[in-house]
């Protein structure tokens, strides 16, 4: 009877340790898995999205006409500027901060029709995410590296729409986002002076 004891004891100490070790091994080899889950993942998001070098950022060019002229509207909350024709006007609703929308001055909603449901603007819109990078938010899409006079972010345009996210190179603010939406009876000129637009674009940060 003793001897059964001495052996039970010994058989005891014996698995406990080889548990606690099939635990531990278990609990590495888990973590194992996950990391290999997430460099996997993270690598194919490089391969979408390399990793920007000076040579693979685009820069904008500044704007082919002439701006001398154009008045220039401030946002004094999100610390940016940028300039327009007289032909166009900026509403923001009297709020800074909060968005701007840009639309030429022969706009009227009573003449829009089923035809002409949509009508030529710019729209820029903080995207409360300071501090962030430009690409925030958009890691699953593709997209290129920009540079656009002193601000730095992604052109992540589609079918023809224009959408640029931009942050100033220490990300001290606000991600900016400047939408300009294609359709099909949107007259040309006026899409191009929106893009003209665009390019006068610059944070005072």
């Amino acid at each position: 009877m003793k001897n059964d004891n001495i052996k039970s004891v010994k058989e005891r100490s014996i698995i406990k340790p080889l548990i606690i070790t099939i635990g531990i091994v278990g609990i590495f080899f888990l973590g194992f898995l996950l990391f290999s889950g997430e460099e996997k993942q993270s690598t194919q998001l490089r391969a979408v999205n390399p990793i920007p070098t000076p040579a693979s950022i685009v820069r904008i060019a500044q704007p082919s006409v002439d701006s001398a002229s154009w008045k220039t509207y401030v946002d004094p909350v999100v610390k940016y500027s940028i300039k327009y024709p007289v032909n166009i006007i900026p509403s923001d609703g009297g709020r800074k901060g909060v968005g701007v929308l840009f639309h030429f001055t022969d706009y009227d909603p009573n003449k829009m029709t089923a035809a002409h449901n949509n009508y030529e603007n710019l729209i820029i819109t903080p995207r409360n995410e300071t501090g962030k990078d430009a690409s925030y938010g958009f890691t699953q899409g593709k997209y290129i590296r920009i540079s656009l006079n002193n601000a730095y972010g992604i052109d992540a345009s589609i079918n023809g729409n224009y959408d640029i996210l931009l942050n100033d190179t220490n990300k001290s603010g606000d991600v900016i986002e400047i939408a300009l939406l294609n359709f099909p009876t949107a007259d040309p000129n006026k899409m191009e002076t929106l893009r003209q637009m665009v390019r006068t674009f610059r944070f005072s940060r």
